[in-house]
């Protein structure tokens, strides 16, 4: 009930009082370039750090924190819990009130977008029906730029350990060999996979791999022709080594033994995705999507978008 989006200010306004805060307290989180490495502008000069982590070695990476606590974050912070209650510390109501009002707006904004019937599908109506599938037990991964930020701004993880993202560096090109690697782990728990066609071009051979080795996922792949978080941030028609020609992913997904599904209409993704995790295969939904990212809306209707 505390939650209010991932720390990306660009993304969610909500982060950005995160420079405003005296101390900022990470469980298991890395202090890198999605945490502006710890750093001004991001945080405050003064702001103090309480980092746990279960690998001692991450504890003092980036920067030395105030305090430094190595062990399992959940039963640290129970512990914290435990003390602020023995002390009768109040919680600073105020403070989070004006954290979630932000976040709520935001919400409100990018709620207002892409719920036409049009292909290319708009990628927040390619978020959008995903959502529909992440309160069950599924396993949900996410090797995407652009179509990232999408499902970052408006999925929520449901169940602990189900979401599945890229890290700070080699950042995509993982989800579809990552898919069977989940399948493989945990093969009683069907899995879905968010991919931009970019990120699935790196490693699409490893359709066939999933095949050998009998890992059955649904992949869904947005296709923008485009390297979409690269162009979405350069001029309108002034594209440089950002966009690739047309790619047929369900056709390349048929030509190594999977199933290849394309989408016409943004009403046949979640039908698709249905039955797609009720097969005994690779199942491979390409849905060409709009060249369209958080830039070109903050363009549209003013930077207020993402704040």
């Amino acid at each position: 009930p505390q939650y209010v989006g991932v720390t990306n200010g660009e993304l969610n306004h909500a982060m950005r009082l995160l420079a405003q805060a005296d101390v900022i307290l990470t469980l298991g989180a890395r202090v890198d370039y999605r945490l502006g490495h710890g750093r001004p502008p991001a945080v405050a000069r003064d702001a103090k750090f309480i980092r746990v982590d279960i690998d001692a070695e991450e504890v003092t990476r980036t920067l030395t924190p105030e305090v430094g606590i190595v062990g399992d974050p959940r039963s640290v912070l129970e512990q914290m819990a435990e003390w602020v209650l023995c002390e009768g510390r109040k919680p600073h109501t105020a403070w989070l009130r004006k954290v979630r009002k932000a976040h709520e707006a935001l919400v409100q904004k990018w709620a207002k977008l892409g719920h036409e019937d049009v292909c290319p599908v708009p990628s927040i109506r390619i978020v959008r029906e995903i959502r529909k599938f992440l309160d069950r037990d599924v396993t949900f991964l996410l090797d995407a730029g652009n179509m990232g930020r999408w499902a970052h701004m408006t999925l929520f993880n449901r169940h602990p350990s189900h979401w599945l993202t890229c890290g700070a560096s080699g950042v995509v090109g993982w989800g579809l060999p990552g898919a069977a690697a989940a399948k493989l782990a945990n093969p009683k728990k069907p899995v879905l996979l968010l991919s931009g066609d970019g990120a699935a071009g790196f490693t699409v051979a490893e359709i066939e791999t999933a095949m050998r080795f009998k890992a059955p996922y649904v992949a869904v792949i947005a296709h923008d022709s485009a390297w979409g978080i690269v162009a979405d941030g350069q001029p309108e028609g002034r594209h440089v080594a950002s966009e690739f020609g047309e790619i047929r992913f369900d056709r390349v997904a048929q030509a190594l033994g999977a199933k290849g599904v394309f989408i016409e209409s943004p009403t046949q993704l979640a039908p698709a995705i249905e039955r797609g995790l009720k097969e005994d295969t690779v199942t491979v939904i390409h849905v060409p999507t709009q060249l369209a990212g958080v830039s070109h809306w903050e363009k549209r209707f003013g930077r207020g978008i993402a704040q």
